[in-house]
Formats: structure tokens, C-alpha cells, sequence
């Protein structure tokens, strides 16, 4: 499995340390699952858990900027919205904006921040040609489970002046997209 873990690590930061750390990961989880042999399943599982975690940091640093940014993609995502694309996020994004009384950039800024995010691996925006415009559509990365949806809400909340009944009203102002 030390070769598993060493490739995974040359993948992501060609180092030996991220290999540790994925043979420590995978080590802890064959022992709580009761296993005395470490299987390419377990270092599997650790790179991916090793990548959430990432992800789950990079969500912990963002600005209130890049957390309203985040917040309308989740808004829309678990809204049941597919194929979201800037200008729905910024429409989302400008109603939080408005909510908490943070400042407002314009879509062209605020999309800068999802370009962020989309490099933090936290959200998944790819250009798509449509007619002669391009659009972007936006969906959370694969990574992020419904948990770490949950967390990256809790997050939001906890950084800013938004309650849990506030975002209820911002959410339903999104249905009309």
C-alpha cells in the first residue's frame, strides 16, 4: 500500500509527507473497522477523506466575499437547481448581499470568487459554448457531501450576520429562477 499511498501523493503535492498522511489515514480507518491488514480500499478512502478535508479548509478561510459567493451555488444546488450558471448565482448573491448589509460587487468581481472556489476544488464551474455566448455552469464539487454542504452553511452562519430564518427568506427569494 506504500507504493498506492506515494503515488496518490505524487499526483496531488509530490511529497513524502502527503504519503504519510495517507498511510496514516488509511491505517486509522482499517482499525476501526476492525481489519489488521491495510487494503487499497482504505487508501482510497483516505486520499478522498485527505481531499474533503481540504476542501472543508478552504471553506473555513474564505472572506465573507467568497462565502457569499459559496452561499447561492448551495442555495441553488439543494434547491434542486441544475445547470446553474453566473447569473444566477449573482441574482441569489445580491439578495444575501442586500440581506446582511455587506457590500456588493459587481458580477464580474463576484465572479472571481467563484473562479476561487472552482480552484479550491470547492465548487465545479466549467465554460460550456451555447449558441455564440458561453455560459458556466455551477454545481458543488463531487467532494462535497451533503455533510460538508451542511458545514459550509454552518460556516456561512457562523461568519456572518445571517440567521437561519434570514436565509429562509433569501432561499425562497431564489425560487423564482
Amino acid at each position: 500500500m506504500i507504493p498506492l499511498c506515494a503515488a496518490y501523493a505524487a499526483q496531488d503535492k509530490e511529497n513524502a509527507r502527503q504519503a504519510i498522511k495517507y498511510l496514516r489515514k488509511a491505517v486509522a480507518m482499517a482499525e476501526s473497522e476492525g481489519d489488521t491488514r491495510v487494503g487499497e480500499e482504505y487508501v482510497r478512502a483516505a486520499q478522498s477523506e485527505a481531499e474533503r478535508e481540504l476542501v472543508i479548509e478552504g471553506m473555513e478561510q474564505l472572506t465573507t466575499q467568497g462565502h457569499l459567493a459559496l452561499a447561492p451555488v448551495t442555495i441553488l444546488e439543494l434547491g434542486g437547481y441544475s445547470g446553474i450558471r453566473t447569473r444566477d448565482v449573482y441574482d441569489v448573491y445580491a439578495s444575501l448581499s442586500d440581506h446582511i448589509g455587506a457590500d456588493r460587487l459587481a458580477q464580474r468581481r463576484m465572479r472571481d470568487h467563484l473562479i476561487e472556489l472552482d480552484m479550491l476544488s470547492i465548487i465545479r464551474a466549467r465554460n460550456l459554448p451555447r449558441d455564440r455566448s458561453v455560459v458556466k455552469p455551477i454545481r458543488l464539487n463531487s467532494v462535497s457531501s451533503h455533510r460538508q454542504r451542511s458545514r459550509c452553511w454552518r460556516l456561512f452562519l457562523d461568519s456572518n450576520r445571517l440567521s437561519s430564518t434570514s436565509l429562509r427568506k433569501v432561499g425562497s427569494t431564489s425560487s423564482r429562477h
